[in-house]
């Protein structure tokens, strides 16, 4: 495992312990995209005690359940090609495979495209822990956010 695995790892650790504190289960990405080569990447994924939710019959009636992991995944396709947290990219309807939902998180240094997601909980649960990931890149890449 080279260092940068290493860190979006330690990242996923972080994103994890914050979801347990929050009483959320999910799945966790941590990624590192390099400029210099974007097929080159550090990529993590950390399934957080349930990587789907099974339908709900107390739910709408056409509940399918949810993938967390193929939504988490989504979210950081959506960022790293708008370059702006998942969700929040108005002047765009979504393309096939995303979904418009928040809960990634992006930053750039001059040579990386730091992303982080999480999906299984409220939006604003995923955003919070997203955070804690991306706030661990940053501080390893880049000084502090």
């Amino acid at each position: 495992m080279n260092g940068h695995q290493k860190v979006v790892e330690a990242a996923l650790e972080q994103m994890e312990a914050k979801a347990y504190r929050l009483g959320v289960q999910g799945v966790a990405v941590a990624s590192i995209v390099y400029l210099s080569d974007p097929n080159e990447f550090s990529l993590g994924i950390r399934i957080v005690g349930r990587f789907q939710r099974p339908p709900d019959a107390t739910k709408d009636k056409g509940d399918t359940g949810v993938n967390y992991l193929a939504v988490a995944v989504s979210k950081v396709a959506e960022s790293f090609e708008t370059h702006n947290p998942s969700g929040l990219t108005f002047d765009r309807q979504p393309k096939l495979g995303e979904f418009g939902y928040r809960g990634c998180v992006i930053a750039e240094t001059d040579t990386m495209i730091l992303l982080s997601s999480f999906s299984g909980g409220t939006e604003g649960e995923d955003v919070v822990i997203a955070w804690v990931g991306l706030d661990l890149l940053c501080k390893m890449f880049r000084g502090s956010r």
